[in-house]
């Protein structure tokens, strides 16, 4: 429509003219930039949608950079169009989420269409990565489907649906260096609450075809699980860089659906080494029939962060490259200059390609300045010398660091086998079978249980968790016997073991113990938060509250412990903490925010790291460090293996030992 920049007035497609005033009309697109919307002003087209067009706008007081949605002229008279552009804000703001886009405002233009005052995003939208690079890295995909996730179950919990989710409406934007996920258009949301509670929907086919589930195709009932088959759908395409079901309108995606059975992610993309547990999570969301598919948008990122992980301990392998580096070694050695490459490309610890055991003072000589590669090397040889040394304090450290890494290093797994088998130290024992039973290693099951067989009070608790960890019955078992006949004293340890392993037949107990713990004990906030995980409203309710005081120590354990349940608002008060606090409790929101990626934590671990002045924190932010995979973290961790104290130059050297793995 064109419209008259005078008097404002609305005219068809042919009208050059206003026959008001005379004055030259122009298209309803382009006579609002320049103007302004309230106490907006119009800078500059962004892009037009069937529904509205969006400008990039700026408040005229305080400087801030908006987007302006603003509703066409023509679909201005329809009232369901009306409704729907009125709904977006309204659900937006119901919702209040950390990845959904913020609206600011919402007013009319001059010619009396709607418009809202958004938040300005400055990035990429799924759907434009898709089209320029196809299938996403790993990494990628696990942010969106969590950040998405994430703002899906906040929408769900407040009663919304969103019945829209795709790649266009997901965007990734840069922020101080941060990548951050933001979902858009909750212009066709549905409030799926009534007073009675909870119901379905039935209406029109709104959505997208290809990514919208049966029942919503049917204009059938359905509920908020259509958005776990949305997002499984966009998974899946991020995944392989294909529909799940490819159909080009509504009734050939739904003949499809009925029809056919799209092929598992790893099927489609062999290199990558895409785990069954990862094919599985994004299969179970795109189940065609509601009562299998996935029911909570929680479980589904949280089984695919499990499949991630598989993938991860069990990457792709790669091309083996031996053949060439011996002939190369080969010629080297002709020549007279190959004796010291021979021995960099013979594995650790062996004369003549014959295994050996290291002498416990032989000491890798690091100087400033490695090369990366050299590092890498260095940093595992040292964690392989301290797990093999004769000394048993270097061991006991050594897997005390590796357990705090909280991740799963398959370089080590041979050696905590042999520690498994061989080893006296039962501080050395416990962690090893943990550390196994993290790497999901089954031929780890036989030891432990002869290690169980053996053991009494915590010593017995800890390998009962390994074997259940790997999915072995009689772990379990063995805990809830040692439940039954433990004094009073030694039920703690046994119910936390349960708790961890999410055991419903924990939850009395904990509640039991708990009550009778010292107020601000830190063991408290983790029982609250093994009760969280266990669907204890009032755990779950009290860490709430705590994590939204102005006790910024409290509300950092309430944090931690809230990570399982409430994962994105706990790292949202995490990094606030990160301004309020100083010493370990700024060190343990640091830490805890590297765990999960977050490269906001680097800059306080690297202060802790350069302090000189606590072991402790040094060595613990190296640790840490080692979960954040930027040039920056490398580099000090490179230089930290030359640390003169011995716990803080392994701890680095633990925390190169993931990358070591990616070494060339």
């Amino acid at each position: 429509m064109r419209v008259c920049p005078s008097c404002f007035a609305l005219y068809g497609p042919e009208t050059m003219h206003c026959p008001k005033d005379g004055a030259s009309t122009a298209d309803s697109v382009d006579v609002l930039v320049g103007s302004s919307l309230g106490s907006y002003q119009v800078r500059a087209l962004i892009g037009e949608g069937g529904m509205g067009v969006v400008y990039a706008g700026e408040h005229t007081t305080i400087g801030r950079r908006v987007a302006l949605k603003v509703l066409r002229p023509e679909l201005s008279l329809r009232d369901d169009i009306v409704e729907r552009f009125v709904q977006e804000a309204r659900a937006v703001n119901t919702i209040s989420h950390g990845n959904i886009v913020n609206i600011y405002d919402f007013g009319k233009t001059p010619f009396g269409t709607f418009y809202i005052v958004m938040e300005y995003l400055d990035g990429k939208t799924v759907r434009a990565l898709l089209d320029e690079e196809g299938p996403q890295p790993m990494d990628r995909v696990l942010s969106v489907v969590s950040g998405v996730g994430a703002a899906l179950a906040a929408a769900h919990g407040k009663g919304f649906i969103h019945r829209d989710v795709k790649p266009e409406n997901i965007m990734l934007v840069q922020r101080a260096g941060v990548t951050g996920i933001k979902l858009l258009d909750f212009g066709i949301a549905k409030l799926m609450t009534s007073q009675a509670g909870p119901t379905t929907h039935t209406g029109s086919a709104l959505g997208t075809p290809q990514y919208m589930c049966p029942e919503q195709l049917e204009a059938t009932s359905f509920d908020h699980r259509s958005d776990i088959y949305s997002l499984g759908a966009v998974t899946y395409e991020m995944l392989t860089g294909r529909l799940p079901y490819p159909g080009k309108s509504h009734a050939e995606v739904r003949q499809m659906q009925l029809t056919r059975t799209p092929p598992p992610p790893s099927v489609l993309r062999p290199a990558v080494g895409l785990s069954r547990r990862l094919d599985a999570a994004v299969l179970w969301a795109l189940s065609t029939d509601p009562s299998t598919r996935c029911s909570r948008m929680e479980d589904f990122v949280a089984q695919l962060r499990a499949g991630f992980e598989d993938v991860a301990e069990n990457p792709a392998p790669r091309r083996d490259h031996g053949r060439l580096l011996v002939l190369i070694a080969v010629v080297l050695v002709a020549m007279g200059a190959g004796g010291s490459l021979v021995y960099l490309l013979l594995p650790h610890g062996t004369t003549n390609g014959h295994p050996t055991r290291p002498t416990p003072d032989a000491r890798p000589v690091v100087k400033k300045r490695l090369s990366t590669k050299k590092a890498l090397v260095v940093a595992y040889r040292r964690v392989d010398r301290a797990l093999t040394s004769s000394q048993a304090a270097d061991r006991i450290l050594a897997v005390e660091l590796l357990d705090q890494m909280r991740r799963p290093m398959l370089t080590v797994r041979e050696q905590l086998r042999h520690m498994l088998a061989t080893d006296d130290q039962p501080a050395v024992l416990r962690h090893a079978a943990l550390l196994l039973a993290r790497m999901k290693d089954q031929t780890s099951i036989p030891p432990i249980r002869k290690r169980l067989a053996l053991a009494q009070g915590v010593t017995a608790c800890d390998y009962a968790e390994a074997l259940a960890m790997l999915g072995d019955r009689g772990g379990l078992d063995r805990l809830h016997q040692e439940l039954h006949k433990a004094t009073a004293l030694r039920r703690a340890p046994v119910l936390e073991a349960l708790g961890r392993l999410g055991d419903p037949k924990a939850r009395d107990g904990l509640r039991s113990i708990v009550d009778q713990m010292v107020k601000g004990s830190g063991k408290k906030y983790q029982i609250w938060g093994y009760l969280a995980q266990l669907g204890d409203t009032r755990a779950r309710d009290t860490l709430a509250r705590i994590a939204n005081t102005n006790d910024w120590p409290a509300r950092i354990k309430a944090a931690i412990a809230l990570l399982p349940t409430r994962q994105e608002a706990a790292l949202a008060t995490l990094r606030q903490a990160l301004d309020h606090t100083d010493g370990h409790d700024r060190l343990d929101a640091a830490s805890h925010l590297a765990y999960f990626r977050d490269a906001i934590a680097a800059k306080v671990l690297l202060e802790f790291l350069d302090s000189g002045r606590d072991t402790a924190h040094r060595k613990d932010s190296a640790i840490a460090l080692g979960h954040l995979e930027d040039a920056s973290t490398l580099k000090a961790l490179i230089m930290t293996l030359d640390d003169t104290s011995q716990t803080v130059s392994l701890a680095a050297a633990v925390g190169l030992l993931p990358r070591s793995a990616k070494a060339p």
